[in-house]
């Protein structure tokens, strides 16, 4: 019976931790235009501060992004949009690229400082 009792209370504790609210988890998004970008278009709900919550609906299912013209130098954060298959980041002052979405299918980087 105490063998029971401990395998329940075990398996409690197990369900209990695996069914516990997701936290936010934010990274900070070092280019400053970049920001000014995610803020002005929609993204200011998943910003605290100068960090973006990767774990923000908003975040994970956004397909598309169009930031040219924003006078951005690092596209650090990119790599959080899961979902994002549509970016145009041309006219910009990008000397590198982060490491991008795998599910990226179109890519505009016309006109920035890349040299490879």
């Amino acid at each position: 019976m105490k063998f029971f009792i401990a395998r329940l209370v075990g398996l409690s504790i197990v369900f209990v931790l695996s069914t516990s609210v997701v936290r936010a988890q934010f990274v900070y998004i070092p280019d400053s235009a970049f920001r000014s970008f995610l803020i002005s278009d929609g993204f200011a709900p998943a910003f605290n501060g100068d960090s973006l919550d990767t774990t923000s609906v908003m975040v994970t299912t956004t397909t598309l992004l169009n930031c040219s013209g924003w006078g951005i130098h690092s596209l650090e954060g990119i790599q959080y949009f899961d979902q994002l298959t549509d970016l145009n980041c041309k006219v910009n002052y990008l000397s590198t690229l982060p490491q991008l979405p795998t599910t990226l299918l179109y890519l505009n980087c016309q006109k920035n400082l890349l040299t490879s």
